[in-house]
């Protein structure tokens, strides 16, 4: 808005007036921002979701979910069945074959459409789970205290899922370093006791033990173990080594992920969707999917972690702090998968004696407590981006303010109040010099009347005035 008035001589001019339009461009500003997150939180709601087309694998749009969801375990390799397995210490064929006990007739056949499947779930207070017979495959688990929306209460998230829209799996087993020695990996039958484990009342964990014997003597029992108001998953295998011969596999344990969907990612709010490696040299190292075949990674470390994470949740194998492994990714191209997993050196079992192995699995919520008692540096996968400094200590504060009251919402008003008592010096300060600028705002403007377009007189005398 313009203010005119009148030279001595009679000369109209137009002087700039009080800042009116710029108000309102910041009003029209802040406006359509809260337009766009309006609509940002309507499209996440209500908007159209991705149609899958089964039978490419695409969703509408052209972005690759995978392959076609044909209701068998082994829905990634039809075309190649054992590009998903890690590379072992060895140059032999890895392809495992079938046990007796799995009444298989096709021997020598990794393919786990060729072998009877249980799904054997497990239900505790905070999960339930689904593990396939075929390799003990974690196969899905559904995080019963979150839902999958406010309008969907009793309807539990999926945070792994073998459906083709959500996949995310979690595999394990052992590769055969030697030439005809048999090993199970995450494509061989196991047998299971029962095909449905809940946690009693009273109790604070439930064993799912599975087994598997090869025609030489080896036998391995895989037992899963749940506990109570967790969401670690331990897996302990005991080996008894029947065979004349050593045992010498390689241990290992990978996650395996679709490609990312329009659907999982936000248009407005950046949240980071892929692989994330912890070593004790390097807390903390993302692997970006679009780099898994042009850069994959192999490090050798010990101790550390492997993960899949998105925006609230995280899936990890968390290996034996003080055990050496290779951390490894992999693109699988033929079904269109990401794998990130670790794979350990050579271990031995001796002919006619027996061993013990270990690992275990975190699948749930970034609980930044349950994630730092897991594993070290686990708690990282909650990720501030370049505020984490800043935001980082203010959540601490956060989380003692509502320890004590027990409410978020408080908690959230009561941080801002000391926020704003922190900064209390500098808001004066500030609002003080906006209030005497705000004087001086009738002595500018009568500096401007007076000198009109001579622009070094009014210069002088408005720094003048500044002083002054």
């Amino acid at each position: 808005m313009l203010a005119t008035i009148a030279k001595p001589t009679g000369q109209i001019i137009e002087l700039p007036g009080p800042s009116v339009d710029s108000q309102r461009l910041f009003l029209y500003m802040g406006l359509l921002f809260i337009c766009l997150l309006i609509y940002q939180a309507w499209v996440i709601d209500y908007g159209p979701k991705p149609v899958t087309d089964t039978a490419s694998g695409l969703t509408e749009g052209g972005v690759a979910t995978g392959v076609a969801d044909t209701g068998q375990v082994d829905r990634i390799n039809a075309g190649s069945p054992t590009t998903d397995l890690p590379a072992g210490n060895n140059q032999v064929d890895t392809t495992p074959t079938t046990t007796a006990a799995s009444d298989a007739t096709a021997t020598g056949s990794d393919n786990a459409q060729d072998t009877a499947e249980t799904r054997i779930t497990v239900t505790t207070d905070v999960v339930t789970a689904t593990i396939s017979s075929i390799g003990g495959t974690i196969l899905s688990v559904d995080l019963l205290e979150y839902p999958v929306s406010l309008e969907e209460p009793d309807t539990p998230f999926s945070l792994a899922s073998d459906t083709v829209n959500r996949f995310l799996v979690a595999q394990s087993g052992f590769l055969p370093v030697d030439a005809g020695v048999e090993a199970p990996t995450h494509k061989t039958a196991y047998t299971a006791e029962d095909d449905t484990y809940a946690l009693a009342d009273g109790s604070d964990s439930i064993l799912i033990p599975m087994v598997w014997e090869s025609a030489e003597g080896v036998r391995v029992t895989k037992t899963f173990t749940f506990s109570r108001s967790s969401y670690e998953i331990n897996i302990d295998y005991q080996v008894e080594n029947n065979a004349g011969t050593p045992w010498r596999v390689n241990q290992y344990q990978q996650l395996q992920r679709k490609p990312v969907t329009s659907d999982e990612t936000s248009r407005f709010l950046y949240t980071y969707i892929g692989g994330v490696i912890s070593t004790p040299e390097e807390r903390y190292t993302k692997a970006k999917f679009e780099k898994f075949a042009k850069e994959p990674i192999s490090i050798n470390s010990e101790g550390g972690w492997v993960a899949m994470i998105q925006h609230y949740f995280a899936a990890a194998w968390i290996p034996e702090q003080t055990e050496s492994n290779n951390f490894y990714t992999k693109y699988v191209q033929n079904s269109n998968r990401y794998l990130i997993g670790m794979i350990s050196g050579i271990r031995e079992v001796a002919a006619g004696g027996q061993g013990g192995f270990s690992t275990k699995a975190y699948i749930g919520p970034k609980v930044q407590d349950e994630l730092s008692k897991s594993a070290p540096h686990l708690e990282l996968t909650v990720d501030y981006g370049w505020l984490h400094i800043l935001a980082q200590p203010l959540f601490v504060i956060l989380k003692f303010i509502h320890g004590v009251i027990g409410n978020w919402g408080w908690s959230i008003i009561i941080l801002t109040f000391m926020i704003k008592a922190v900064f209390y010096k500098l808001s004066k300060a500030s609002y003080t010099s906006m209030a005497r600028m705000k004087k001086l705002q009738p002595k500018l403007q009568s500096l401007k009347e007076r000198y009109g377009d001579d622009r070094a007189k009014m210069g002088q005398a408005t720094m003048d005035l500044y002083k002054k």
